[in-house]
């Protein structure tokens, strides 16, 4: 329906006046029927009062019919209103479809522009990185090394300190004996307790020894990490490096190309003038 009301193939003004003739032509030949067998009624029995009644009812529901007909038309009217009410609404709809598709499309292209100035952004921003990655790699070397000294003098300085405690440890061991009268080589309760704290320092020690010996494990650990890290860092940067020379070497190979190629043509040119002259002289 929406198809055939938008091609222009059908017209409601001459629908509305089809059926607007349509209903008088009905009205009048209802009109001239009642009027006709009104009249032969009256002529066959002039007093019989009975047929104008039964013609006029039947004049009344010929009019009903004929009003019927045009309130129907009457509704076919407004669905035609309401179906042009709905046309336009679509039309304003596809205006407002297109206007939105020319914003999507004016956006679309700022974005384009956005991006490419995005592109150099990230560009510079890159070539910043990279100087930053540099520093950053000098920066942990050096902080690596001074890490490594700094760990050789606290190792030294714990052994030092280790010593000393357990130095410390047997003279108070020994005070207490002595101070209860158990004097080691001649008391065995004396010498069984002597046993028992060295025992107790001794795991206490390989304790130590064992925790000492996971934090330098993962003193390694953490430093061969960063070595590795900063070997990847250090391959990344050399292999753009090398790629910037080798394009940077490209470039160079074609304009020397070009620039033998512009001299080839300089050198013919030169050779067909002087063709040109020396066959003038000649002739």
């Amino acid at each position: 329906m929406i198809a055939l009301l938008t091609s222009g193939e059908f017209n409601f003004d001459a629908s509305r006046d089809a059926e607007t003739r349509a209903f008088r032509v009905a009205t009048e030949r209802a009109r001239q029927e009642a009027q006709v067998g009104l009249s032969e009624r009256r002529a066959a029995n002039p007093t019989n009062t009975g047929g104008f009644d039964v013609d006029t009812a039947s004049l009344r529901e010929r009019s009903g019919e004929a009003i019927g007909r045009f309130g129907a038309g009457r509704a076919s009217q407004r669905r035609g209103e309401v179906l042009r009410e709905r046309i336009g609404g679509v039309n304003a709809g596809l205006a407002n479809l297109n206007q939105l598709q020319n914003a999507d499309i004016q956006r679309f292209n700022a974005s384009i522009a956005n991006a490419n100035i995005a592109g150099s952004a990230q560009t510079a921003a890159l070539n910043a990185a990279l100087q930053r990655e540099a520093a950053q790699r000098n920066d942990a070397n050096r902080a690596q090394d001074r890490n490594d000294r700094l760990l050789r003098e606290t190792e030294g300085r714990s052994a030092s300190g280790l010593q000393g405690a357990q130095s410390r440890d047997a003279l108070r061991q020994l005070q207490a004996l002595l101070a209860t009268g158990q004097v080691p080589g001649r008391s065995a309760p004396g010498i069984d307790q002597l046993a028992a704290s060295r025992g107790r320092s001794a795991f206490q020690r390989q304790g130590e020894f064992d925790t000492r010996g996971r934090f330098l494990e993962n003193e390694q650990l953490a430093r061969q990490r960063q070595q590795d890290e900063a070997a990847a860092q250090q391959a990344q940067l050399d292999e753009q490096f090398r790629r910037r020379q080798q394009q940077a070497a490209e470039r160079q190979d074609r304009a020397r190309r070009r620039q033998a190629q512009a001299q080839a043509r300089a050198d013919a040119l030169r050779r067909e003038r002087e063709t040109g002259r020396a066959s003038n002289v000649q002739f």
